[in-house]
């Protein structure tokens, strides 16, 4: 799920069961994207498998994630 409000995009991953390095690759392309055009992106409820793949790639802090609000 995709929000907007001025110059930032929320990503909500909540329904994402499963990632791979491809899924991480598309994440860090929309953050490099979205900054190049003055965008800021942010990433809710990201899938652990994800957040590990992120930390062993090392681009987790590339990754802008929101804590996880219930």
């Amino acid at each position: 799920m995709f929000t907007s409000s001025g110059r930032g995009l929320l990503v909500d991953l909540q329904e994402v069961h499963r990632a791979d390095s491809a899924g991480l690759a598309l994440l860090v392309g929309w953050v490099r994207r979205a900054r190049a055009a003055g965008i800021e992106v942010e990433f809710r409820h990201v899938p652990e498998q994800l957040l590990a793949i992120a930390r062993v790639s090392g681009v987790e802090e590339m990754l802008p994630i929101s804590p996880d609000v219930v």
